[in-house]
């Protein structure tokens, strides 16, 4: 596929097909997501969308895991070898032109049957290869009754080359094998600068894949193949085997280190510049390069469970969608072709029959054909996106769809979690204050003991303390885990023993206003003789969650960026204000005391008021509200939920990535702007000053390459995107 017209036409044969709810096609990579009908088993509809592809001129096959920048390079090394042995044969043509031109030729005197014969032997040459391509993709087209750019060029250069054998025979005047023969020879120029570039763009995908090493060293302790380390192919590996990870290696699969200590650059993964330091029980990500010591790797995620292969299947996904602006570039180069042929034949008839010079006529016509090939338009939006969505990998923010990424760039109003998102998410416990003559001790058991079950980092925060005393707590059972409103559990001797959010008295409003910390309010609920519920209050534990590095500047550029910034959290009005402070946020834009509820009203509130809204959470309880947005942002440290709710996912806890999202999606708009300007102007000047015979057709035919590779190299420029900063004064 060269343009959007066919991408039209390959979409409107996959969506024709019956079970099919939509298709994309990406013009980029040559790739199609279909959608099926609930009900149809995938494998067995590939037969019939393969049908239908050929039906509209091309083929298919089923997906490869191979980089898609080799296969760009293949594609280039093709059109190299095509386009070094077009301009040597076109040259040839033009220098004999040249040379045996008549300038006289018009009173009757042609060129020498030598000349006319070595011209048109060496023009079919070309007219078949690569003329051929054209030709053939012309044919499919035909049958499938649609049109694209292999038409014009197909049309344009027959035409040229028919023209001129008619004439060669008459007596050689007025022949144009020059012209068909430097058309097909630049044409050929043009898709391999074309495809040099769209391996250069589409690198994002080669770089993640090739951090996976083909082949690992495993142990396994049990089974038919237990025995001593041995080495293997990545496929093989199973969850559960010891994969050794030496000095210099990257780490195949997720899992738990069980054995060594090193220093991973994660970099390429989630975008964090620092090293991380692991050891024994510490979890690792594939991809991962280990910088130091050697590991041993409990594997927990093989193959398309990994880290690194979501990550990679989420690039994939989101180079193939479409943002709306790319819609309608493909509805209008769905019907461009028809109207350039009508354009070109009324050039034709207005030359020949007005103005009565058909050769004229036939060169405007040629030339109208060519320069107006719809290839830039085509490409415009697919390359910025693929170059956008592979920018943000590297930075370590996971794009769902070029939806996410053009909704990003309109945002007015950015509702942010704090805990684990603008914070740790990992408070400690800075005071314990046991009340009823309960002891510090008796509080922190009763308190990890109906926490220990709990993944919230409250609960987490408690239950280490405790382990590091050395305190012992009873087995609690029936737990019972509330989002935004804590924990309760069944402690034999404490009966049931709830850890949450303290009430308003005096003396928590005190203790929080004095330190800004978050306190969690541990009770125990029994049933005296009477059989009436008592409820003892064992105390209040204080806990501080740090902000997270950058955070303060995080907001700042948020702020100056879109204005309305608002933070939202479960903590207390005294925590949150404290927080705010250090935030450089006003009261005002603090919500405290939020439930899920409350966040999901806001989010919606927002949208009442005409914002377009983005939430930013980490947490189960985040998830609601995440759902309702325009745009939901998820810190990849959280939650698997508020991750899977995601439009953009922060895969590192760097809350400075919040605002390079949001320029990457202004700047890729903007490219895209560009692009589709680009094109359209172009277009839209050129066609009339073709039609009006002021454009050679060699000079269309480079004009025209030359447009693709300009849209692309706008989209290129993407690539100097660098995390807080861009070259680009525009972006």
């Amino acid at each position: 596929m060269h343009c959007g017209a066919c991408v039209a036409s390959v979409e409107g044969a996959l969506r024709e097909t019956p079970g099919v709810r939509d298709a994309r096609v990406n013009l980029m990579d040559g790739s199609a997501q279909v959608e099926l009908e609930g009900g149809i088993e995938a494998d067995g509809a590939f037969k019939a969308l393969a049908e239908a592809v050929r039906r509209a001129g091309f083929e298919a096959a089923r997906p490869s895991a191979s980089p898609e920048p080799a296969v760009f390079d293949t594609e280039a090394r093709q059109w190299g070898r095509i386009a070094a042995g077009a301009l040597a044969l076109a040259g040839v043509v033009m220098v004999v032109a040249m040379l045996t031109m008549r300038t006289d030729s018009h009173a009757g005197h042609a060129m020498p049957v030598w000349s006319l014969t070595l011209q048109a032997v060496l023009t079919l040459a070309l007219m078949i290869v690569p003329g051929g391509k054209f030709i053939a993709g012309a044919v499919r087209a035909a049958r499938s009754g649609r049109a694209t750019m292999d038409t014009l060029v197909a049309v344009g250069t027959l035409t040229a080359f028919a023209w001129s054998a008619i004439e060669a025979l008459r007596g050689g005047h007025n022949v144009h094998f020059e012209s068909a023969a430097v058309i097909l020879a630049l044409i050929a120029v043009g898709r391999w600068l074309e495809a040099r570039a769209k391996a250069s763009a589409a690198g994002a995908i080669g770089a993640l894949l090739a951090l996976a090493p083909v082949r690992v060293t495993v142990e396994r302790a049990v089974g038919p193949a237990s025995g001593p380390p041995r080495d293997v192919a990545l496929s093989e590996v199973v969850a559960g085997d010891l994969v050794l990870v030496r000095p210099g290696e990257r780490v195949a699969v997720d899992g738990v280190v069980v054995e060594g200590s090193s220093a991973l650059d994660v970099s390429l993964v989630t975008g964090e510049s620092m090293p991380v330091e692991v050891s024994a029980g510490a979890t690792v990500v594939a991809g991962a390069l280990n910088s130091s010591g050697a590991l041993r790797v409990r594997a927990t995620g093989v193959g398309r469970d990994s880290t690194l292969a979501r990550l990679i299947e989420a690039v994939r996904e989101a180079q193939g969608q479409k943002a709306s602006i790319q819609r309608l570039a493909d509805r209008v180069a769905g019907v461009f072709v028809p109207v350039v042929m009508a354009i070109a034949l009324l050039t034709l008839l207005v030359w020949g029959l007005v103005r009565k010079d058909w050769p004229a006529g036939i060169e405007a016509a040629v030339a109208v054909l060519i320069i107006s090939c719809p290839c830039a338009l085509g490409l415009a939006t697919p390359t910025a996106v693929m170059v956008g969505t592979g920018v943000g990998a590297r930075l370590g923010i996971r794009v769902r769809d070029a939806r996410a990424l053009e909704r990003a760039g309109r945002v007015s109003a950015i509702v942010l979690d704090k805990t684990g998102t603008l914070t740790r998410g990992a408070p400690a416990v800075v005071r314990l204050v046991p009340e009823g003559g309960v002891s510090e001790v008796e509080l922190l058991a009763a308190a990890a003991s109906a926490e220990e079950a709990s993944e919230h980092p409250i609960g987490r925060a408690i239950v280490a303390l405790a382990r590091a005393r050395g305190i012992d707590w009873p087995r609690a059972s029936g737990l019972v885990n509330t989002p935004g409103g804590g924990v309760e559990a069944m402690v034999p001797g404490r009966g049931v023993v709830s850890v949450g959010r303290p009430d308003d008295s005096g003396e928590a409003r005190a203790v929080e206003a004095r330190a800004g910390e978050t306190l969690a309010l541990v009770r125990a609920r029994t049933r005296g003789p009477d059989l009436k519920p008592r409820v003892q209050t064992l105390g209040l534990i204080a806990l501080r969650d740090e902000l997270r590095p950058g955070a303060r500047e995080a907001v700042a550029r948020l702020r100056e960026m879109v204005g309305d910034v608002r933070l939202v959290t479960g903590d207390s009005a005294p925590a949150a204000s404290a927080v705010a402070r250090e935030l450089g946020l006003d009261e005002s834009a603090v919500v405290a005391s939020a439930r899920p509820e409350d966040k999901l009203r806001i989010v919606r509130e927002l949208q009442a008021s005409g914002r377009l809204v983005a939430m930013v959470g980490d947490g189960i309880n985040d998830a609601p509200a995440l759902a309702a947005a325009d745009l939901s942002i998820a810190i990849g440290t959280g939650a698997d939920a508020a991750a899977r709710a995601g439009d953009l996912v922060i895969m590192s806890d760097r809350p400075e990535r919040l605002a390079d999202a949001l320029r990457l999606s202004r700047a890729m708009m903007s490219r895209i702007r560009a692009g589709l300007g680009w094109a359209f102007v172009y277009n839209v000047v050129l066609i009339p000053v073709a039609a009006a015979g002021l454009v050679n057709p060699m000079l269309a035919a480079l004009a025209m390459s030359l447009s693709s590779v300009s849209v692309i190299a706008n989209a290129l420029w993407l690539r100097r995107f660098r995390a807080g900063t861009i070259s680009d004064p525009r972006v």
